[in-house]
């Protein structure tokens, strides 16, 4: 009798522990397939941020190159036509704007474990954490350079206008004398190529190819 008691007891202990088993296991399983599904949609508005910022600098990087051949032909191959355009080129600043808005969610709201890769989270981290600093700087830097030299310089001399609004080309051919000019002309075409040059889309490439991988 006694015995029947303790095994119907042990049996009933049994009986809760598996269930209280299978309701962790079935938690487990639900909390892993909604961090799945966050780490999903997060990952896919990042994809969707860089995505987007790619487009932004590749526009820009192509826009520059453009700059470059100008800036190059007007001042060493002394090709001087069109030349109402110059300052339209002299005048073009690099500015970073900022396309990370789901890294910073994920960040601030210390989620950033959410993303399981490491190496992705490595890259991810090191490309805003380190990339976006860097191009800020640039900015900075030429905009420095555009205020301190080239609006300062205009300010100096200025260029007379035609009653259209368009500068004269003969205001603009006295200007391709001024050495100072050319300089200005030259150290723009400068820190064009450099930015060119210093934005990296490859690596955004990189790391979206790691997130679309299954």
């Amino acid at each position: 009798m006694i015995k029947n008691t303790v095994l119907h007891y042990i049996g009933e202990i049994i009986v809760v522990v598996i269930g209280i088993i299978i309701a962790i296991q079935l938690n487990l399983y639900y909390d892993n397939k909604k961090t799945l599904k966050n780490e999903k949609n997060s990952l896919t508005r990042v994809a969707s941020d860089l995505n987007s910022e790619k487009i932004l600098l590749k526009n820009f990087k192509d826009d520059i190159k453009y700059s470059i051949i100008y800036l190059k032909g007007v001042t060493s191959d002394k090709k001087n036509q069109d030349l109402d355009s110059i300052y339209f080129h002299l005048r073009k600043v690099y500015i970073h704007y900022k396309f990370n808005p789901e890294y910073i969610n994920l960040k601030y709201s210390g989620n950033l474990n959410l993303i399981s890769n490491e190496k992705l989270r490595y890259n991810l981290t090191k490309y805003y954490e380190l990339k976006y600093p860097f191009y800020k700087e640039i900015s900075e830097q030429h905009k420095d350079f555009f205020t301190n030299e080239i609006q300062k310089y205009m300010s100096q001399n200025p260029t007379p206008n035609r009653t259209d609004g368009l500068v004269t080309k003969k205001s603009l051919e006295k200007h391709l004398k001024d050495e100072k000019f050319i300089d200005l002309v030259n150290s723009q075409i400068n820190y064009l190529n450099w930015i060119e040059q210093s934005l990296n889309i490859n690596e955004i490439d990189y790391i979206i190819e790691m997130i679309e991988k299954p």
